[in-house]
């Protein structure tokens, strides 16, 4: 697919009773990344993007192609799914320093961005505290999500999400149908919608992604 634009996969997952098993046979991972820091590739991801969240306007978000391939998601999402600004709530998950929480904000009532890496986090607060929206409406947290109910604890405090959506992360993921049973764990039971973006291997995406993560 040389000389194609940016390209994406958008899958979405229409939550219900059932259980929410959904199979998966995804090959997401266009540069070939199969760097092993100690840890795994899940500390390497982390460490890398600790590294890039303060650096040069958020590190990640200073590429144009980022942004463009960010605005392109966000146009897609909302495309794909109907948001209510009075009503919808949004989970960002591996959500960085909040490109695509940032387009997607203005059409929800709440939304939550998720990522385990804690710099990102604090950079995606520290803007949204900058553009004085209250943390009730949007902020986001350093967890790595279970299963709901696995854990005594829940980081949503029984919150339950109309949309989950996870943009450019799903490459990274050792384990592409445990992470989704997880996500759909967490979506409204019947009506709630998992949108997974992520890039198909172009001569864009191999600028994208060069440099970029595990």
């Amino acid at each position: 697919m040389s000389g194609a634009s940016h390209h994406t996969h958008t899958h979405t997952h229409e939550g219900g009773d059932s259980g929410h098993h959904h199979s998966h046979s995804h090959s997401h991972d266009p540069t070939g990344h199969s760097h092993h820091a100690p840890g795994g590739i899940k500390e390497a991801n982390r460490q890398h993007f600790d590294s890039q969240a303060h650096h040069n306007s958020g590190g990640y978000e200073a590429s144009p192609a980022r942004q463009l391939a960010a605005k392109k998601a966000v146009a897609a999402i909302l495309e794909a799914v109907p948001f209510d600004e009075d009503k919808t709530v949004v989970m960002d998950y591996a959500c960085g320093t909040g490109l695509v929480s940032q387009g997607l904000a203005p059409h929800t009532k709440t939304l939550i961005g998720v990522d385990i890496s804690s710099k990102s986090v604090e950079y995606f607060n520290g803007r949204v505290a900058n553009q004085g929206i209250p943390p009730d409406e949007m902020k986001a947290i350093c967890t790595e999500l279970v299963e709901r109910g696995t854990r005594d604890t829940d980081p949503f405090e029984g919150i339950v999400f109309d949309v989950i959506v996870c943009t450019q992360a799903y490459h990274h993921f050792e384990d592409i149908n445990g992470i989704t049973k997880i996500l759909a764990s967490y979506l409204k039971p019947g009506t709630g919608v998992l949108v997974v973006i992520d890039m198909i291997r172009s001569s864009e995406s191999e600028k994208l992604h060069k440099d970029h993560g595990k």
